[in-house]
């Protein structure tokens, strides 16, 4: 992930890192620097959307690594 992404923590202003995973597994984040929880409720048709976006990125490294 690169430097400008993430969540800032409301509490602390700290740069929450997480993955679309993340948002699909979990329905909370925890701030790692003031261990504030944030509740993500993620609607269903954005799930699914994530869950494609992932699918496609996962076909991509495995053709990636299939080519080399």
């Amino acid at each position: 992930m690169s430097n400008n992404t993430g969540l800032e923590c409301p509490k602390c202003s700290f740069k929450i890192k997480f993955t679309m995973e993340t948002l699909l597994a979990q329905q909370t984040v925890i701030c790692p620097n003031c261990q504030l929880k944030l509740d993500m409720n993620v609607p269903s048709e954005m799930k699914g959307h994530l869950q494609e976006i992932v699918l496609a990125e996962k076909m991509i490294k495995d053709v990636q690594k299939f080519s080399k």
